[in-house]
């Protein structure tokens, strides 16, 4: 994605000031992981070294799990003994 941030009165033959962002879109799309990948500051002519990035995650709403029925609660006994207490 690039955006244009167009700002006004810049000097003659620079940029108006220009980003470059890159998405990394993992875990069924739970997660995306943004980079600027080249930012043109306002004023320049070339792109500048950046290390500007961001972490998203997909959070369930308050109270819901993300699959229906989780978490389960399992009780672990000791094998053959029902009765016993959990491990």
């Amino acid at each position: 994605m690039v955006i244009d941030l167009n700002v006004p009165n810049g000097p003659a033959g620079t940029s108006s000031g220009v980003l470059e962002i890159r998405f990394v879109i993992s875990n069924g799309g739970r997660h995306i992981h943004e980079v600027v990948a080249e930012f043109t500051p306002p004023g320049f002519t070339e792109p500048q070294p950046t290390q500007t990035s961001a972490d998203d995650w997909k959070v369930p709403p308050s109270g819901k799990t993300e699959r229906p029925g989780w978490p389960r609660r399992v009780a672990i006994t000791q094998k053959g003994r029902p009765d016993a207490p959990l491990l």
